[in-house]
C-alpha cells in the first residue's frame, strides 16, 4: 500500500504589527473583513511573485490582545519543499512573535486500504456494522444520492471539536471543486496510481490542546512551527493519530470492542508517539455563564468608559475563559448580545 503524507494547512497565532512590503514580500491591504478581524491583507514573494500567506488582523472583540495576528499559509506553499524557511524568513522579516500553531491539516493520500479493502466498500462496512469503530465518536457520512453509492467520503468528530478527521474521494473533490496540479504531481511522483480515484485521510487540528507524547522516553511536546516542518516527525505524528482515533475492529458480537479483531488499514503502523489532548479547561455551568454575561455588560450598563476599568472587565472575562469551556459561547452570544443591547449606534 503507497500512501503520502503531507501538510495541507497551516495557520499561526502570532502577535505584532501591520505587514510592509519589502525586497522580500509585497503586502496587499484588501478591502474584506473577517467575522473576527477588521483587516485583512495578502503577502506575496517578491521572488515568485505568487500569493504566500493571507494575515487577518485587528480582532473585533476586546477580549483578544490588540495585536492579535492570524497568519493562513496557501495551500499551493504547503506542497514545495522549502516552504518552511520561506516561512521563518517571513516571520524574521515582519518581526513576529508567533504564539502557536492555530491550526494544521495532516493528511495522507492513497488509492486503497491495505489488503486491496477500498474505500468505499470500508464505509459500506461501518453502516451495515460489518465494522466498528473503537472509542466512541460521531460521524456523518458524504453521500452521492443521485447514484445512492458511498462515493464522497466520511466524517468523524464534530467541527467545534479539537481534533476532526475525514476520509474522502480526493480525486472526484478536485474535479468537482478546484483542480490543484500540484497535489497531482505529487501523486505521479509518489507513485500513486492517478487512473483510479485517490483518497485523502485527512486529520484537522487545533493545537492548543493537542500533545505528542514520545512512548520510549514520555517526552511531551506540542506540535509546533519547527516540528510542522520536519517530514520525519509529521508522519511519526500521523502514524500516533492513526492509532489513536483511525482503529476500527470486526464485528463479531463481543462485547468488548477491543478484544475483537482489528481491521487492517494501513499494515504495519510505526507506534512510537502517542497524540493526546490535553485540557486544562474545567467544564463549565450556568452560574459561569451568568458572570461572564454579566462581566460583558457591565461595560455599557454603567458607562464605564476609562481604559483602566475596561481593561479589568476584560481581563477578569479572558481568565474565566481561558479556565473554563467558554470561549464558544462569548463569541457567538455574549459578544453579539453586548454589541446589540449596548453599543448598537
Amino acid at each position: 500500500m503507497k500512501t503520502v503524507v503531507s501538510v495541507d494547512w497551516l495557520s499561526l497565532y502570532i502577535k505584532g504589527g501591520a505587514p510592509m512590503s519589502n525586497g522580500w514580500f509585497t503586502a496587499f491591504k484588501t478591502d474584506y473583513q473577517t467575522v473576527n478581524f477588521s483587516e485583512v491583507w495578502e503577502i506575496y514573494e517578491e521572488k515568485t511573485g505568487e500569493k504566500f500567506a493571507v494575515i487577518q488582523r485587528c480582532p473585533r472583540t476586546k477580549i483578544m490582545p490588540p495585536d492579535a495576528i492570524i497568519l493562513k499559509m496557501e495551500n499551493r506553499v504547503l506542497y514545495q519543499p522549502d516552504w518552511g524557511a520561506r516561512l521563518n524568513n517571513l516571520i524574521t522579516q515582519y518581526a513576529y512573535n508567533v504564539q502557536s500553531i492555530s491550526r494544521i491539516d495532516i493528511c495522507a493520500d492513497f488509492n486503497e486500504f491495505e489488503e486491496g479493502l477500498s474505500c468505499q466498500d470500508f464505509i459500506k462496512k461501518l453502516v451495515t456494522h460489518e465494522f466498528v469503530k473503537r472509542g466512541k465518536c460521531k460521524a456523518q457520512l458524504q453521500l452521492d444520492l443521485g447514484k445512492a453509492r458511498y462515493e464522497d467520503g466520511i466524517r468523524f468528530g464534530e467541527r467545534g471539536n479539537d481534533i476532526c478527521y475525514y476520509l474522502y474521494n480526493k480525486t472526484k473533490e478536485m474535479k468537482e471543486k478546484t483542480f490543484k496540479p500540484y497535489i497531482l504531481k505529487l501523486w505521479e511522483d509518489s507513485g500513486l496510481d492517478t487512473s483510479r480515484p485517490v483518497w485523502r485521510l485527512e486529520f484537522s487540528m487545533k493545537t492548543t490542546s493537542i500533545r505528542a507524547i514520545v512512548k520510549q522516553t514520555g517526552q511531551m511536546f506540542r506540535i509546533d512551527v519547527d516540528t510542522a516542518q520536519q517530514k520525519a516527525i509529521v508522519e511519526a505524528i500521523y502514524s500516533g493519530l492513526l492509532n489513536q482515533y483511525f482503529d476500527f475492529r470486526v464485528n463479531d458480537g463481543q462485547q468488548k470492542r477491543s478484544r475483537m479483531k482489528k481491521v487492517n488499514l494501513f499494515g504495519k503502523v510505526w507506534n512510537g508517539y502517542i497524540v493526546k489532548q490535553i485540557s486544562h479547561a474545567a467544564k463549565s455551568n450556568r452560574t459561569d455563564r451568568i458572570v461572564i454575561k454579566r462581566l460583558a455588560g457591565y461595560e455599557g450598563m454603567y458607562r464605564l468608559t476609562d481604559e483602566g476599568s475596561e481593561e479589568i472587565l476584560n481581563r477578569a472575562i479572558a481568565k474565566i475563559l481561558d479556565a473554563t469551556d467558554l470561549w464558544d459561547y462569548y463569541r457567538n452570544t455574549v459578544e453579539p448580545w453586548r454589541e446589540r443591547k449596548y453599543f448598537r449606534r
